[in-house]
């Protein structure tokens, strides 16, 4: 008798609860909105271009300074 006191009482809960959870309609952008959106989009787009671009010149500066530096211990040993 328990058990189905308990199950009528998860049927009760189940029915309220599905009268919250049902699908919401998305609002369609307008025309304004889409352009905004792709404006954001393609600014995103050229601020990585921009970053991919100044992290190779990073990375060739690094490796540069990095050359730089085993030559100049190379000539420091030599020295002594």
């Amino acid at each position: 008798m328990q058990t189905l006191k308990c199950f009528a009482l998860c049927l009760l809960l189940a029915g309220a609860g599905s009268l919250f959870f049902r699908p919401v309609e998305a609002q369609t952008p307008s025309p304004a909105d889409l352009k905004a959106i792709t404006d954001a989009i393609q600014t995103l787009q050229d601020q990585q271009a921009t970053i991919a671009d100044n992290e190779a010149k990073i990375d060739d500066k690094l490796a540069s300074i990095s050359d730089s530096v085993n030559q100049a211990r190379i000539h420091a040993s030599r020295a002594r």
